[in-house]
């Protein structure tokens, strides 16, 4: 009961510390300790059996084995950390480091949602970070565990962890009798070493596909390789009549069924969103999983030895249904995928919403943790930049004019409550057709009308194109002279597409792309925005004050 617990608590407790594309890896080495176990405990066995006039026999693989189950179970007690402020062996800049790469703070377990505001922040994030009293205060639930069984893809996986997983228990019960059959094993020690093969093998074989997966972020193709590789296992397995071919099928199925499991976990983790509902799906998949333990039970007699005909074949169609199922699963995400595209899927605002946010507080929260995050990973990219970009929350008097205007103004303003260096921001959006308005003036626009609105204000103008203007002012201090950084980036407006949680992001398709800036990857539009090229030109003008410096 322990250890089926821990098998379902473990691999949600590591997304705390690792992020989507380093999670297969990290299951992978988990996991491995089944393999791995196979490995030693094989090997364990064997010289335990050359001990001579020892007491209790084979009982002592049982005291050997728990043990060390029972030391290492109580040493996570002082070593394993609730969350990264809890990392004991990490400095405070570490952990600074490890928290501000993490998701926002509303889906870390450590921060309660409905106190998160516009003005949480990654300044405030990293300070949270570093705070010995932080503990788990997040509410539980309940909707978010029952969402888990309405969920098809939760559902699709685990089903198709039944199906794989079937094959992984019922190898223990022909594996001995194919060794046997080898005929050069003589002793119980020598056909314990001839076990150690098979699960070293799947080792290798489960951190590979789960280095390909994580670094490719494409889970399905990793695990329909490692079923084909199960399939072409047992169909050697059952159908050689030569014992050297059947033990080479239990290697290569081992190989399959052995790494599957870790990838399968990954892919559930990357697409189940909120801690419990995350949590429930990882505990409903053990349970699918382990429930092909139980029937391997009943698929196995001795009097159906050596061909085992209908084990076999239903671990054969096991498998090929396991095939069907996960790509049943991809292509609901790929098609889920184009749903969120067109902006029909976004989750996190109906997440904020369901904690009883607003649309303005919502769209202003997501609008300000998008925008800081943008900036830092356009400021991440130079190896030159060396400054510390943290964010405050001013209450600043609005000023009316231009996009220059009124960003000379606010940050001469906030150097003054700051009484020292600063930089603010001003975005703008302009309407070619309609002079440059709504201007600097968006945000307002986009609080009273929304996308379908601003859409509207061109109705009858052949001319849709607009210009996306961003202007980044600098100040030393107060009375000191702020320097402007604009950048622009010309497009088109479009009924939003893709999702529509940061600002006009969805109703602008950039010339020369045929994206919207909200379908584009972070990537790709922070190499084009005018967000990036108001940046990069004070990002030259800062780094020139430290080499002169």
């Amino acid at each position: 009961m322990p250890a089926a617990a821990a098998a379902a608590a473990n691999p949600p407790h590591l997304t705390f510390f690792y992020k989507r594309e380093e999670m297969g890896v990290r299951q992978a080495l988990y996991f491995s300790g089944a393999s791995l176990s196979g490995t030693f405990g094989g090997l364990l066995a064997t010289a335990i059996g050359l001990i001579k006039h020892k007491p209790g026999g084979w009982a002592w693989i049982f005291i050997i084995e728990g043990i060390l189950t029972i030391f290492f179970g109580l040493l996570c007690f002082w070593i394993l950390p609730n969350d990264i402020p809890k990392l004991w062996w990490a400095t405070p800049q570490e952990k600074k480091l490890a928290y501000a790469r993490m998701a926002p703070p509303v889906s870390r377990p450590t921060q309660d949602p409905e106190n998160v505001d516009a003005s949480t922040t990654a300044e405030k994030r990293v300070a949270a970070a570093t705070d010995d009293k932080l503990e788990y205060n997040g509410k539980f639930v309940l909707r978010e565990v029952i969402r888990t069984f309405t969920d098809p893809l939760v559902l699709l996986f685990a089903a198709s962890g039944y199906a794989y997983a079937t094959l992984l228990y019922s190898s223990a019960f022909f594996s001995p009798t194919i060794i046997r059959a080898l005929g050069i094993a003589s002793t119980t020690a020598e056909a314990q070493l001839l076990s150690v093969p098979p699960t070293a093998a799947a080792f290798f074989v489960s951190i590979t596909a789960a280095v390909l997966s994580d670094k490719y972020r494409w889970r399905w193709i990793s695990v329909v390789c490692l079923i084909l590789l199960s399939i072409a296992g047992v169909g050697l397995a059952y159908g050689s009549k030569v014992a050297s071919q059947r033990y080479g099928g239990i290697i290569l199925l081992s190989c399959g069924t052995y790494s599957i499991p870790p990838l399968g976990i990954s892919w559930m983790l990357n697409n189940a969103a909120g801690l419990y509902k995350r949590a429930t799906a990882i505990a409903l998949f053990i349970v699918f999983t382990n429930g092909g333990g139980i029937l391997s039970v009943w698929l196995f007699y001795n009097n159906e030895a050596p061909r085992y005909r209908r084990g076999f074949l239903v671990n054969l169609c096991l498998n090929i249904a396991a095939l069907a199922l996960v790509t049943i699963a991809e292509l609901y995400m790929l098609w889920e995928n184009r749903q969120r595209k067109a902006g029909k899927r976004d989750y996190r605002v109906t997440e904020l919403k369901q904690l009883g946010w607003g649309d303005a507080k919502t769209r202003e929260y997501l609008g300000n943790a998008n925008k800081l995050r943008e900036v830092q990973q356009i400021f991440a990219a130079s190896p030159n930049f060396s400054y510390e970009l943290t964010n405050k929350d001013l209450d600043l008097p609005e000023i009316q004019g231009s996009t220059r205007n009124v960003a000379q103004a606010k940050c001469a303003a906030a150097a003054q409550a700051l009484n020292g260096p600063c930089i603010t921001e001003d975005t703008a959006l302009g309407f070619h057709a309609l002079g440059g308005l709504p201007g600097p003036y968006i945000k307002d626009f986009m609080k009273t009308i929304g996308h379908d609105g601003l859409n509207k204000m061109l109705d009858g103008f052949e001319d849709r194109t607009a210009s996306a203007i961003c202007t980044f002012a600098y100040c030393a201090g107060p009375g000191e002279e702020v320097k402007l950084f604009e950048g622009k980036t010309e497009g088109v407006i479009v009924p939003p597409r893709g999702p529509t949680y940061f600002g006009w992001d969805p109703i602008l398709e950039i010339k020369g792309t045929g994206l919207t800036y909200a379908e584009m990857d972070p990537k790709q539009k922070n190499s084009l925005s005018h967000r990036y090229k108001a940046l990069a030109l004070l990002q030259e003008y800062l780094v020139s004050l430290t080499d002169k410096a």
